[in-house]
């Protein structure tokens, strides 16, 4: 079995460089398992990611715990029996970091709402943890974060070590260990007590800040989104460069862009229903002067127009208000990048739009379909979208009787 040292104590998890045997190797998908005798590479469990890293300086693609051993999976094999090792200490001390951040936080939310931590995950970016909560709210986030942060500021001592059975049961732990022996406890001294088998900091000074980001509820829990660290600054950094960019942009100060973009916003949603009321207008316009301007095929009023990059909601409402009358047939094309096609008909005209639209497509090499009384395509050669429509009021004075 390997000895797996970032077990040892919280101090060990700060070893990032070492020696070790070899004690196997084995083919692993399209990869290699390497065993060493001993790692302080951290397996993937629990939350929390694997340790990334190299072993004679091939990377180790991840770390995997299986029957006691530790597996670094890595693509090509070690050509030495003893290797040297380096645990990326980035990517380690973030983990260590969000781990003991995560903590800290499960046991605010028990001190303060007696809630339990069901899981928690370590993301890319930022850690999620899920909270029996029925109500969680703005208030309870900033209550959770003051106690976190003054733990944080008092530089609490983080102490990772085995316990027998006999002392586990003067421990006013937090969760009841999922093993039965070798039960290691990561004690944030006089504050909280949880069995935990992850790598975390030696005292909560080295958390710097934490800070709950957003939460949402999930049946009877919620999910709590928060950064710290490192990764607290790096939030902290790009939304303080946010915040003064659109400051800068609306002549704002930080402080006063909530409300100075609240107000754009209700001065948009203004000039936007506004516009809105135009366009209504104006395509109420183009109806009637397009209804005005229709060619009369037998007892149809046939209205045919191109318009060049209009929007089709636009054309459909346009389309509407024509059929809206007895009697009328709406041929409607758009030019834009595509060609656009849209035909509508009156209750009470006869002809079947959708079959008028399919027989004429290979025009304007498109596709579409519909019903008999609306039917819309497109098609890859917008400059043939007047030929099929004077190919579709051909085919309806055909069938009319006209020739």
């Amino acid at each position: 079995m390997t000895n797996k040292i970032f077990l040892e104590s919280a101090e060990a998890t700060y070893i990032f460089d070492f020696d070790s045997e070899v004690k196997s190797i084995e083919p692993y998908e399209d990869k290699y398992a390497v065993v060493l005798e001993k790692t302080v590479f951290f397996p993937e469990g629990g939350g929390q990611p694997a340790d990334k890293g190299t072993i004679d300086e091939i990377s180790v693609l991840d770390v995997i715990e299986k029957n006691g051993e530790i597996l670094h999976i890595l693509s090509e094999k070690p050509s030495n029996h003893f290797v040297k090792c380096s645990v990326d200490k980035n990517t380690r001390f973030d983990h260590m970091q969000q781990h003991t951040g995560q903590h800290l936080l499960s046991a605010c939310f028990a001190r303060l709402y007696d809630a339990q931590t069901n899981s928690f995950h370590i993301g890319p970016k930022s850690t999620t943890i899920e909270i029996n909560l029925a109500e969680f709210d703005n208030e309870m986030a900033a209550q959770v974060e003051e106690m976190a942060n003054d733990i944080i500021y008092k530089n609490i001592s983080v102490i990772a070590r085995v316990y027998d059975n006999n002392e586990l049961d003067t421990l006013p732990l937090r969760k009841q260990p999922k093993v039965k022996e070798n039960i290691r406890v990561v004690e944030i001294k006089e504050f909280d007590y949880s069995p935990c088998g992850g790598t975390h900091v030696a005292s909560t000074g080295e958390l710097g800040m934490i800070k709950i980001k957003k939460w949402e509820k999930c049946k009877d829990w919620y999910r709590i989104e928060f950064v710290c660290g490192k990764r607290a600054l790096h939030d902290y950094r790009m939304k303080n460069t946010a915040i003064n960019n659109i400051g800068a942009f609306l002549s704002l100060r930080d402080f006063e862009v909530e409300s100075g973009v609240e107000k754009l916003i209700l001065e948009m949603q203004k000039l936007q229903k506004h516009t809105a009321d135009v366009k209504t207008e104006l395509n109420e316009y183009i109806s009637k002067e397009l209804m005005n301007e229709s060619v009369q095929i037998g007892k149809m009023n046939v209205v045919s127009k191109i318009f060049t990059h209009k929007d089709m909601n636009q054309i459909k409402f346009i389309a509407q208000n024509i059929i809206d009358h007895p009697s009328y047939i709406a041929l409607l094309g758009n030019k834009d990048e595509r060609a656009q096609i849209f035909f509508s008909k009156s209750d009470d005209v006869p002809f079947d739009m959708g079959k008028l639209l399919k027989s004429n497509l290979s025009i304007i090499d498109g596709k579409g379909g519909g019903s008999a009384k609306n039917a819309q395509g497109g098609g890859n050669n917008p400059e043939m979208v007047e030929q099929l429509l004077n190919k579709v009021i051909e085919d309806i004075e055909k069938e009319v009787g006209i020739y």
